[in-house]
């Protein structure tokens, strides 16, 4: 099974934490669901925070990007 690692990247040069463990999931669909519930977690435990432009690199076991996740979702012009 592959080792996705969740690398959090925010919008400041330098303002990065690495996931050094990483977990073992069946895919990378598995993997987005992950960082989504993930992403959503941190938002709700910590709201005062300003998260726009954080995002998850989830990176695979070979180092390459796998996707990139947004902590926050941009709402379309009529605010949905």
């Amino acid at each position: 099974m592959p080792r996705y690692f969740f690398h959090s990247r925010g919008p400041v040069i330098g303002q990065h934490l690495l996931d050094r463990t990483g977990q073992q999931l069946p895919d990378v669909a598995s993997a987005r669901i992950i960082a989504v519930q993930a992403a959503q977690d941190l938002v709700r435990l910590n709201p005062l925070e300003a998260w726009s432009g954080w995002v998850f690199d989830v990176v695979d076991g070979d180092g390459q990007i796998a996707l990139i996740q947004p902590f926050t979702e941009r709402k379309n012009r009529a605010g949905r």
